[in-house]
């Protein structure tokens, strides 16, 4: 009788030991993705300020392409310094 005592206190231990083992899997499995969620939110923020840049390039781009265009419709004057020589 006393080897059913021992294969239950078996049985319990490892019973145990599995439930163990596991609670530790899933901890490092949540860990794991909370990494990745993390990861993830730093790499859609870098993307949009890298988009928010490019747009701020685009659009300054185009006030200088603007600007020149004006300086461009503008008659050139020649220099005083030129005129005085």
């Amino acid at each position: 009788m006393s080897w059913l005592w021992w294969g239950l206190g078996a049985w319990i231990t490892v019973d145990i030991a599995g439930a163990a083992l596991w609670a530790a899997h899933r901890r490092r499995a949540k860990r794991r993705q909370e990494i990745r969620n993390t990861l993830r939110s730093i790499g859609r923020e870098r993307a949009r300020e890298a988009a928010l840049e490019r747009d701020l390039t685009i659009a300054l781009a185009g006030r200088r392409r603007i600007v020149q265009a004006a300086l461009d419709r503008i008659p050139q004057q020649p220099d005083r310094t030129e005129e005085g020589q």
